[in-house]
């Protein structure tokens, strides 16, 4: 069955939607989480110009976009960068970057005289990209979230119960709806090959940076299939996808990450 549809089997297409970041933040966040580097090997990074020196660069190199904050960005010979695809390949570098630039904390709930924290869009680009700290599930994936939206991904958020087994052969034990992850469809994603069937490709992945270095690395199908399962930090730690009833739900057919 081909993965990422509707139970009638029409395909499911994630709506495309706007980000509430600007080009620039998305490429400020892109930097700081050093995937230039990673993706090209020797890279050395990218520098914010102010408009004057953009301008300079326009005369020499044609026309270039600058953004709300009067700035763009170029690489070490002038030329300007663009935002990157919003490829499988790219989504895959982008989390595993993404979990070791951004711990999972929640401290300024703890240590501030207003025990809270800012989750919105601005208040998270503060926090984590310019300051370098952390947040919590729903910061930390919410981050990841608009900057996906601004790299042209589809994605959207959905809420998910946490299973507090300590190990994967026990019977399952999910609290409350506490915890948040992503669905994401690349634009640009290759063809899933099931048997000599070619399913259709739309894939869907499960995304998840909110649990620190104790969930996803990276992204996974959304298959349930028993080949189909992400390794952990660990070379013990395995996720894989269920399909199954919650004892404490009322709906059937829910995934469950185990």
């Amino acid at each position: 069955m081909p993965t990422g549809t509707m139970q009638n089997g029409s395909p499911l297409n994630i709506r495309q939607k706007s980000s509430p970041y600007s080009k620039e933040q998305v490429l400020t966040w892109l930097d700081a989480i050093g995937f230039w580097t990673a993706r090209d090997g020797s890279c050395d990074g990218i520098n914010s110009k102010d408009t004057e020196n953009v301008n300079t660069i326009q005369k020499a190199n044609g026309s270039t976009e600058i953004g709300k904050m009067g700035q763009t960005f170029i690489d070490t010979s002038g030329v300007a960068i663009d935002l990157p695809p919003p490829t499988l390949e790219n989504l895959n570098i982008i989390t595993r970057l993404y979990l070791v630039a951004f711990p999972f904390e929640s401290t300024t709930i703890h240590y501030s005289t207003h025990h809270s924290m800012d989750v919105s869009p601005q208040g998270l680009y503060q926090r984590l990209v310019i300051e370098r700290n952390g947040s919590y599930c729903y910061g930390l994936n919410g981050l990841l979230l608009w900057m996906l939206l601004g790299m042209g991904y589809r994605a959207y958020s959905g809420q998910a119960r946490v299973n507090t087994t300590p190990n994967g052969w026990d019977t399952p034990r999910y609290i409350q709806m506490s915890h948040m992850v992503l669905f994401v469809q690349p634009m640009h994603w290759p063809t899933v090959t099931n048997g000599d069937t070619d399913a259709t490709n739309n894939a869907r992945y499960l995304v998840d940076v909110g649990f620190g270095g104790g969930g996803l690395t990276r992204p996974m199908l959304l298959d349930d299939r028993e080949d189909n399962f992400i390794l952990g930090t660990g070379p013990t730690e395995r996720h894989r996808l269920r399909r199954g009833p919650l004892e404490i739900g009322s709906v059937v057919g829910e995934y469950s990450l185990s």
